[in-house]
């Protein structure tokens, strides 16, 4: 079982009125793209390289920890070192209050209204009041050789092709029926 701590701050009033903040943001970008990404590049010994997360072995993707969006204060620094002992420099303290628009916060809190509190007028240079929210994902692998990878790409393509002609099958006119006008 792999395990994913994490936490994400795209969760600004923007982002919960169009309802994807929270544990829908997390599923719709990260769960989503585990379940449904197909190309994934391997360096491996077939024409495109590219691949499924299933393919590789990784699958059941689910969230199984989760905590209420909290709102908190960052102290970013962009000077510092991965190395000071602050993760990406920065630094993260407990707040209070209730829920604000974001207005964006660049490479820190990315795209989509992860950004500081709208109306901050009493912090500092370098504070940002942020909503977090904190997660665990967990998913299943099982270790597979490279030729057990090509393969189950080879089944899911096979298969795959085989539903888009099933699908085409049906959508052609029975011979004799009558037409939709």
């Amino acid at each position: 079982v792999i395990e994913i701590k994490g936490h994400h701050f795209h969760n600004s009033e923007e982002m919960t009125n169009k309802l994807m903040a929270g544990k829908t943001y997390l599923f719709n970008s990260f769960i989503k793209e585990i379940l449904e990404k197909e190309d994934v590049v391997l360096p491996v010994a077939v024409p495109d390289k590219k691949f499924s997360y299933a393919d590789i072995g990784i699958t059941f993707p689910t969230i199984t920890v989760t905590q209420e969006i909290e709102r908190k204060t960052i102290v970013f620094d962009p000077n510092a070192q991965a190395n000071d002992g602050e993760k990406n420099g920065a630094s993260v303290g407990s707040g209070a209050g209730g829920r604000g628009g974001g207005v964006g916060l660049g490479g820190l809190a990315g795209e989509g209204g992860g950004g500081p509190v709208s109306g901050q007028t009493d912090l500092e240079e370098n504070e940002f009041e942020v909503y977090e929210y904190q997660f665990v994902v967990q998913m299943a692998w099982t270790p597979r050789t490279e030729r057990e990878i090509i393969e189950a790409r080879k089944t899911r393509l096979e298969a795959a092709a085989a539903t888009v002609s099933e699908n085409s099958e049906d959508s052609q006119p029975v011979e004799g029926a009558p037409e939709d006008q």
